[in-house]
């Protein structure tokens, strides 16, 4: 049985012991209307890591950028189910489901198949291991005015629980036997209350049981422009030809959000790729580190300091090829 709830939500207070820092957070907060808000606990730790193909990694560090996407542009189908959902029977307001634009990060400092699945054409990867009050500050003041940021940790449950959700009974498979869904009640009506945004963004926390590993924390934007003004959910269209039959389809896509402003060089706290120092991707990335630390840090003790802390790590695992293995021969020990 699935162990997933409905997560309340709360207006994140900084709990960072740099007394500056915190002053500066609740500042830009305050001054420019917008919000932090925090969906259920977050995790335990100090750190983040997010995984770029390495061109991506390299453009963000050279223009100060994140992108969020909107969910219609995960990969998995059912990751998006509830952003695409028809929600007129239990809410008429379009506030309680506007459009938004999400980023993600893992709470796993070597999550294996993310090598894989974030590796460009060149099979190159890269991990960004992020300081979690810098990454939260850092994107609330690229944010537009009386926007609002959201952070939760994804849920993890089967398909099957997935799509029921918004069933408000379900019928057992075996016995054919009808009953009130429980998930229904916790994430549609919850304790009585009206639908709204909570319930809406605890819905695309969820996803399938088989990514359990990725133990993934996502972040929403919510503009506010797009809640007063209401529009629809903006697709992009674009034709792409089916691998298999070769058909050309169009394929509607969500929109991308760049934050502008980003900086990494008090987010970043340690750089990985998965590449020889000696080759030409680990160049490249190096590069563009010392770039931004050359723009930002005049001081040489510290610009030295930095650049040695962000040099980057080659993780020699995935993209190399490793070395081959002789067999002993047999014999007596």
């Amino acid at each position: 049985m699935a162990t997933i709830e409905f997560k309340e939500v709360f207006n994140y207070d900084p709990k960072s012991r740099d007394k500056k820092q915190n002053e500066a957070f609740r500042k830009e907060r305050t001054s420019h209307s917008k919000e932090y808000r925090e969906i259920g606990s977050f995790a335990t730790g100090v750190s983040y890591y997010k995984y770029f193909p390495i061109e991506t990694a390299i453009k963000c560090l050279e223009n100060e950028t994140m992108a969020f996407v909107e969910p219609s542009r995960w990969n998995d189908a059912y990751e998006s189910l509830y952003y695409e959902a028809d929600y007129s029977e239990v809410s008429t307001n379009y506030k309680d489901h506007p459009r938004v634009f999400a980023t993600c990060a893992t709470n796993q400092k070597y999550d294996e198949p993310a090598w894989r699945i974030y590796s460009g054409e060149d099979n190159i990867c890269v991990q960004f291991e992020l300081d979690r009050f810098q990454l939260r500050y850092a994107i609330l003041k690229s944010l537009k005015d009386n926007d609002s940021i959201y952070e939760g940790t994804v849920q993890y449950a089967s398909k099957y629980i997935i799509e029921s959700i918004g069933q408000r009974t379900r019928t057992n498979p075996k016995t054919g036997v009808v009953t009130n869904n429980k998930f229904y009640d916790e994430f549609i009506a919850h304790k009585g209350k009206p639908f709204c945004v909570n319930n809406y963004l605890n819905l695309l926390l969820l996803k399938r049981k088989d990514f359990e590993h990725e133990q993934e924390t996502r972040f929403f934007i919510v503009q506010k422009q797009d809640i007063d003004n209401k529009p629809g959910k903006a697709k992009e269209s674009k034709v792409e030809i089916s691998d298999a039959s070769k058909r050309q389809i169009v394929v509607n896509r969500g929109e991308v959000v760049i934050l502008k402003g980003i900086s990494w060089i008090d987010i970043l706290k340690g750089i990985t790729i998965n590449a020889d120092s000696g080759s030409l991707p680990y160049k490249e990335l190096k590069k563009a580190v010392d770039l931004l630390i050359d723009r930002k840090i005049t001081d040489a003790a510290l610009n030295d300091e930095y650049k040695k802390k962000l040099t980057p790590i080659p993780y020699l695992v995935y993209g190399t090829k490793p070395p081959i293995i002789k067999i002993e021969k047999k014999g007596v020990f």
